[in-house]
């Protein structure tokens, strides 16, 4: 099974951030510090405590040190059994984690202008047809199936469909103004919907 934590992070005053900030690794401070809105670096330490508080939770950790593979994906350095990725867009930061290599995407929901005539396949186009919630169903699908091989954009979006059987499972879920979906080998999830850490 797959647990999804959603922060819902518009919910968390500044103080409330202070506090994460002050909890938070060297390394997500200093990834926090680089961020010139208040709303990236919110998004980045938010990020990091819904990590620390899944691995603290799961694998009874209170240091941890996250490594990163050669294409990108981040894992934990001594646990290799423990799979989680996160994502974050407009007021969501999403974690998602368990037993299994996966994949998440989050997106807010907004004007996307051209973007599925560049890189969606032409029954991703068809399926879209200027419906927003379809979209972000197939965006996010691509991202999540991106993420969850671990390619990042290396394998060109356009070169697959999330329409088709891509040999996982696919899981969307509409949440308040954004659309999240999960890609993993899991056939269960349970989802958090958090407004405090």
């Amino acid at each position: 099974m797959v647990t999804i934590d959603c922060l819902d992070i518009s919910r968390l005053s500044k103080e409330q951030y202070d506090a994460l900030y002050r909890q938070a690794s060297e390394e997500r401070k200093k990834r926090a510090d680089r961020c010139l809105r208040y709303e990236d670096k919110l998004r980045c330490i938010c990020a990091g405590a819904l990590l620390a508080r899944a691995v603290g939770e799961t694998l009874h950790l209170s240091e941890f040190s996250v490594v990163y593979r050669e294409e990108g994906k981040p894992y934990l350095a001594d646990s290799l059994d423990f799979h989680f990725n996160l994502s974050h867009s407009g007021r969501w930061v999403v974690l998602a984690y368990g037993a299994s290599p996966l994949g998440v995407d989050v997106q807010e929901i907004r004007p996307v202008g051209n973007v599925a005539r560049r890189f969606f396949t032409a029954d991703e186009r068809d399926y879209v047809s200027e419906d927003p919630q379809r979209f972000f169903r197939v965006w996010t699908g691509k991202e999540s199936y991106l993420k969850y091989l671990g390619l990042g954009l290396k394998k060109p979006l356009d070169s697959f469909s999330v329409l088709e059987d891509v040999g996982v499972n696919l899981f969307s879920r509409q949440l308040e103004g954004a659309y999240l979906t999960l890609c993993t080998e899991e056939t269960e999830y349970v989802l958090n919907l958090l407004d405090t850490l």
